[in-house]
């Protein structure tokens, strides 16, 4: 699973053949078969098991007594570390080469796991008066989706320095209070 995850996030679905996967591994086909089925298969085990760590991480770093600032700063620098590729890009890929049931697995496994947690994180920063009544849906989708383009930008930058937690606070102040100057 390891060297199928790496394989993937590096060369997503289609870049990846099975041939590469058994020779990461150092196994034969037939025992990825046996457990996995096919590349479509393992491929949506490896992402599920992503999503399910990405739980695991909000779980593990979201205390009580943290405001909303704190829990978004410490779950977008986590994923900006953590995540060393644009999660959509494959959910994009499993949208475009898996079946309809394993599709329907990751997208429930996706809202589950990630997108619900942040909703809840949205929902309580309002019912605490830390930001205005909105749409918690909304805001996880653009906050995740945020956070994953950054994923792709740090990508780019060709091993420069990439600071996740100055990004992080950054991110967090632009949604939370947006780019106007106030002593304007």
């Amino acid at each position: 699973m390891d060297a199928a995850k790496k394989l993937f996030r590096e060369k997503g679905f289609e870049g990846v053949s099975l041939n590469d996967i058994v020779d990461a591994v150092g196994v034969k086909k037939p025992t990825i078969y046996y457990y996995f089925g096919d590349k479509q298969g393992l491929f949506a085990e490896v992402l599920m098991a992503m999503l399910g760590r990405g739980q695991d991480f909000i779980t593990a770093n979201i205390r009580n007594g943290m405001n909303l600032s704190e829990k978004l700063e410490k779950l977008a620098e986590g994923y900006l570390r953590f995540c060393p590729t644009s999660l959509m890009a494959m959910m994009r890929d499993a949208h475009n080469y898996l079946d309809l049931p394993s599709r329907q697995k990751i997208l429930d496994a996706y809202h589950f796991y990630l997108l619900k947690p942040f909703e809840r994180i949205f929902e309580e920063g309002m019912q605490n008066g830390e930001i205005k009544p909105n749409a918690p849906r909304e805001l996880a989708l653009l906050y995740l989706g945020l956070i994953d383009a950054m994923t792709t930008q740090k990508n780019l930058l060709d091993g420069k320095a990439f600071n996740h937690k100055a990004t992080a606070e950054l991110l967090v102040d632009m949604i939370l209070n947006g780019l106007h100057n106030r002593n304007c």
